[in-house]
């Protein structure tokens, strides 16, 4: 578990260094719970909604997040 953990600690490390730590939490939330949408991923990371979606967007472009039109609500997505 120690492993585990320090693994962990030294990836985000590493994406802070790079620029790239908000979009590591966003990508763990998503993993966490595909399928979600954004404003529901930005309320429980404690982040402005546009912030979420600029990560997500972002993610996207480099194929590791897809995104698709909720069937509940076409102005808004989910990413899966």
């Amino acid at each position: 578990m120690v492993a585990a953990f320090m693994t962990v600690l030294q990836s985000t490390n590493r994406a802070r260094r790079k620029g790239a730590a908000s979009r590591l939490v966003a990508l763990a939330a998503i993993a966490a719970a595909p399928d979600r949408g954004l404003k529901a991923i930005s309320e429980e990371l404690g982040l402005h909604p546009s912030s979420v979606t600029r990560q997500i967007q972002a993610l996207e472009a480099d194929g590791l997040v897809k995104l698709t039109a909720d069937p509940e609500d076409g102005r808004s997505c989910r990413a899966r």
